[in-house]
């Protein structure tokens, strides 16, 4: 648990709890992100390639954890579901 709580600190960054699942709504190659509207997120969630363990495009059924950051909410652990 102290881990945890030095790894938020240095790292600046809060990890949400349960799975959530979505479908990738944006993509931006060029940019390298995109994103994922959820029916238990009011608005779009941002998600960065790095933090996608395969490619996404546009369409994707995907399962994400939040993580709120200094710039707002962020999608991690996003996998594409079948």
């Amino acid at each position: 648990m102290i881990f945890s709580r030095i790894k938020a600190l240095f790292s600046g960054r809060k990890s949400g709890g349960a799975a959530l699942e979505g479908t990738v709504k944006q993509v931006f190659y060029k940019k390298g992100y995109g994103f994922i509207a959820s029916p238990a997120l009011e608005k779009q969630i941002f998600v960065h390639f790095t933090d996608a363990r395969s490619r996404i495009k546009a369409g994707d059924k995907v399962r994400f954890r939040v993580e709120q950051t200094d710039k707002g909410p962020r999608a991690v652990d996003v996998e594409v579901i079948t």
